[in-house]
């Protein structure tokens, strides 16, 4: 089995008022982003997963919809944390995750921190955690009996948008509708950007994790790719073992 993270943007076309089944242009165009983590054999088989379960949110009322961009990475085999790595079990590992999630939130985890302008390559946490002006500390999580998980991501060069096809439109009445703007190639979310790999990171904070992917990534061929942080996803697998 293979595991990747996949994020899309979706455009909707739907149903506010009667007059939008006239073509009286009353229906709204909706967007939005998810992403999860997906589990199959290659990765045109997870794709097809994400599409469908991608397709499955959002609004209720639907005209139209397009799936307008999906990106995708391959995830880290490995969970990097402050003692070491070690390998994931896909099986079990939404459960510890929720374990985490549980856990009160008196301390900011940091997702706000701008971990590309604050994480140097190649620092341990130790020799990290003096150079951080006092603001950013002061609003971080140290305690080290209180970890949560985070999803990183490598992001890359910007790629060609993946588009699906038009005749993939959901719509039982589209001679009725202007569909123009469910078709415009267009759709802005960070979560969108182009990404080379997807690490699960446990850690205190973002930016002891962005710490522990420098540190690892140290002497790799992406060792100085920006990196965005996100929470916990969950995961999809096939029914395919």
């Amino acid at each position: 089995m293979q595991t990747y993270l996949f994020a899309g943007g979706v455009r909707q076309l739907n149903d506010k008022s009667p007059g939008a089944r006239q073509g009286l242009h009353s229906a709204q165009t909706v967007e939005f982003c998810s992403q999860v983590i997906v589990r199959a054999t290659d990765h045109d088989s997870a794709q097809n997963i994400f599409s469908d379960w991608l397709l499955s949110h959002g609004e209720q009322t639907v005209f139209a919809q397009r799936v307008v961009k999906i990106v995708s990475a391959p995830m880290l085999d490995q969970l990097l944390t402050e003692s070491g790595q070690r390998p994931i079990n896909w099986e079990t590992i939404d459960d510890e995750v929720q374990v985490s999630l549980g856990l009160e939130e008196t301390d900011d985890q940091g997702y706000w921190a701008d971990v590309n302008g604050i994480v140097p390559r190649n620092f341990t946490v130790d020799e990290l955690l003096p150079r951080l002006p006092e603001d950013i500390r002061a609003g971080l999580n140290w305690n080290a009996e209180r970890n949560f998980f985070f999803l990183l991501r490598v992001l890359g060069a910007p790629k060609a948008d993946k588009f699906s096809d038009p005749s993939e439109v959901q719509d039982e009445s589209a001679e009725d509708l202007d569909l123009a703007q469910v078709r415009d190639s267009q759709i802005d979310f960070p979560e969108l950007t182009e990404m080379e790999l997807s690490v699960l990171i446990e850690a205190r904070n973002a930016v002891v994790a962005a710490c522990l992917w420098r540190k690892h990534a140290a002497s790799s061929a992406i060792a100085a790719n920006d990196i965005r942080i996100d929470s916990w996803c969950g995961v999809l697998a096939s029914e395919v073992q």
